[in-house]
């Protein structure tokens, strides 16, 4: 009898930690129930509406399947997401203030989560969070933002889709996030709305929008397509050097790519948009091997001030207007080796008279005029 209770109190006290770990936790067989706070791994196996729930649920660090199933119906965040690491995946979130709120969470992957018609955000990320993945998530029909991250760092968004949303399909604010992959379409506002340094965005389409991509800052942007926008396709202000490569403007109502200062381009493309196809203000963009043909202005405008600027080895035929306009007051700029050809005014224009300080050399052109002078000797 004294082995059998000397055997029973060392089980039990062998079996402490793992009962007290256990505690901790939510096992994956409990039921999700509305106002759960989720620390270990959960399955859902039913649909939860929750309207005095804020947050619905909660995953603190742990694991949510969604197993196919929605959350709905509350009166703020339907899937808060904290502390590090935490899981959420396969389902669905609509009919609450905010669908999958971020607050403070590090290194979350939340992967095939829709957020459709919510008031406010379909996912939204504040300050405290960073390092977060987000993969083949859709934000459809919320009320402001489909992704909203604000002041967030080093967050990736990989196969995501932001439609009919009522402003921007996807905001970014922070430094070192990527988005790749992903589509923007139908949005009340901008596409991609891009803010801060490092931030690197890679074949993504944006069709259908007010403007395609607003970005300030640096980073690279290569092999996105913004096509059918009610304004710009592309328009880059306050840059810091940021890289656009292999891009694609197309059938754009304004301009195709606008720019201003210090920008970096290369194998862009402008087609078919409303007004310029690239439009150049500041100083210091670099143009190399572009191309602008059948747009609604001139290929390529360089505005008034606008100083040190580069187009090299381009081709701009078939615009509306000119090929190549460097609008009176454009100064000190190089234009070099370029083909302007068949364009509607002149292929090449220089509003300025002797072409003041720009400099135009080894280009393939059949028309061309400067300071109201039409075959000036300073074009060539």
């Amino acid at each position: 009898m004294k082995h059998s209770v000397t055997r029973w109190f060392g089980a039990t006290f062998l079996a402490l930690p793992l009962l007290m770990n256990m505690a901790a936790f939510t096992p994956a067989e409990a039921q999700v129930v509305c106002g759960a706070v989720i620390t270990g791994d959960a399955v859902m196996t039913t649909d939860l509406i929750c309207p005095v729930n804020n947050p619905a649920v909660q995953v603190n660090g742990g694991s949510l399947d969604m197993n196919g199933h929605r959350i709905g119906g509350c009166p703020g965040a339907g899937i808060r997401v904290t502390g590090t690491g935490a899981k959420v995946f396969h389902g669905s979130v609509n009919g609450c203030i905010v669908g999958v709120d971020l607050l403070g969470a590090v290194g979350a992957n939340i992967t095939n989560v829709v957020a459709i018609a919510n008031t406010i955000d379909g996912f939204h990320a504040g300050s405290a969070a960073g390092g977060n993945k987000m993969t083949g998530c859709a934000a459809l029909g919320n009320g402001a933002t489909g992704f909203d991250l604000q002041a967030t760092d080093a967050n990736s968004i990989i196969r995501c889709t932001a439609s009919l949303n009522g402003s921007v399909g996807f905001s970014v604010q922070g430094n070192g996030n990527q988005i790749r992959d992903s589509l923007a379409i139908n949005n009340s506002g901008t596409g991609i709305d891009l803010n801060g340094t490092a931030n690197n965005l890679t074949r993504n389409v944006l069709t259908n929008n007010n403007v395609g991509l607003t970005m300030a800052g640096s980073g690279k942007i290569a092999d996105n397509r913004a096509t059918s926008s009610t304004l710009e396709g592309f328009v880059v202000s306050a840059g810091m050097g940021p890289q656009l490569t292999k891009n694609v403007a197309a059938g754009n109502g304004s301009v195709g790519f606008d720019l201003v200062g210090q920008n970096v381009l290369k194998d862009n493309t402008a087609a078919k948009n409303g007004a310029d196809g690239f439009a150049v203000a500041g100083t210091a963009t670099t143009l190399n091997s572009c191309i602008a043909n059948d747009n609604g202005g001139s290929g390529f405008e360089v505005g008034a001030g606008a100083s040190a600027n580069t187009l090299n080895a381009s081709v701009a035929m078939g615009n509306n207007t000119d090929g190549v306009l460097l609008v009176n007051g454009a100064a000190n700029n190089v234009v070099t080796k370029n083909v302007m050809l068949e364009n509607g005014d002149n292929d090449a224009r220089d509003g300025n008279t002797n072409c003041d300080g720009n400099q135009w050399s080894n280009n393939f052109l059949r028309t061309k005029e400067a300071g109201g002078v039409p075959g000036h000797v300073c074009i060539e």
